[in-house]
């Protein structure tokens, strides 16, 4: 799925020139890889396989470095994994973003959601955005972000503003992002490929799946390997079948992305 962003629907009635105020009094951490702002969607009426293999739509950290989600085509089946592009910010430019982050109030909250929206339409998607300074993690939940609504939250206007802008700072000329890590999630493929589109091919990594993590309620395993294991699934689609490397199950599923800086690994045993 490509970089999901409703700056694009927002874009004809708010401008541009409205993000920030062009002189950012927030500091960020001192330490380069630290993720300073995390911009991502949770939950609403999506596949299970869409949510593990999902990652934050944009991350910026202390050294200016922008991540985002690469765009995928329409082609399928697609890759299996989307990639990651970034671009270097200028000062000018951090100052725009946590601007903009001060005015929402993002230093001020703890862990904040805007729910107006669920009135309006059941099982969409959440807009999480994460903020991150010396008092430590805060976060800002909006729920169905630009359904139009009554909705006077001057923090949720904000945020859209905010989605605009993540989306001019990131149409520069991006750079492939390559991280440290990856995580596997592996599941028994219970549906046959279309006709056409069968791809199986040997079991790509040095551990059995059955020796993963698992999680309740979902019949995944998930682990974590390091980022140069990515070149394993470059040419895999999300249409690949893995066989097992014992020959008791399988064959599996495989879904693989990049963990950006500060991101949890596998969830741990039990969760949800």
């Amino acid at each position: 799925m490509g970089r999901k962003t409703i700056g694009l629907l927002a874009a004809t009635t708010l401008t541009l020139a409205a993000c920030g105020t062009g002189g950012g009094t927030l500091d960020p951490p001192d330490e380069p890889d630290s993720p300073v702002l995390r911009i991502q969607y949770e939950g609403g009426f999506v596949p299970v396989e869409w949510s593990l293999a999902s990652g934050p739509s944009y991350q910026l950290l202390s050294d200016g470095r922008l991540i985002f989600a690469g765009v995928t085509t329409m082609q399928y089946p697609g890759p299996l994994v989307v990639p990651y592009q970034q671009v270097q910010l200028t000062e000018a430019d951090m100052d725009r973003v946590l601007g903009l982050v001060d005015e929402i109030g993002l230093p001020d909250m703890v862990d904040e959601r805007d729910d107006t929206q669920a009135q309006y339409i059941a099982d969409a998607s959440t807009y999480v955005i994460t903020y991150w300074d010396d008092a430590g993690e805060h976060k800002y939940s909006i729920y169905g972000l630009g359904i139009e609504s009554d909705s006077a939250n001057e923090a949720t206007a904000l945020a859209l503003d905010l989605d605009i802008l993540m989306l001019e700072l990131s149409s520069g000329e991006p750079e492939t992002y390559v991280a440290d890590e990856i995580k596997v999630f592996a599941g028994v493929s219970m549906a046959q490929p279309e006709p056409g589109f069968e791809d199986v091919r040997p079991w790509p990594l040095p551990d059995d799946p059955q020796d993963w993590s698992g999680f309740s309620g979902i019949d995944w395993k998930c682990n974590v390997y390091p980022g140069d294991r990515l070149d394993l699934f470059t040419e895999a689609t999300q249409v690949t079948q893995w066989m097992a490397p014992s020959g008791d199950a399988g064959p599996y599923t495989l879904l693989v992305r990049q963990l950006l800086p500060g991101e949890e690994g596998c969830p741990v045993l039990g969760s949800p």
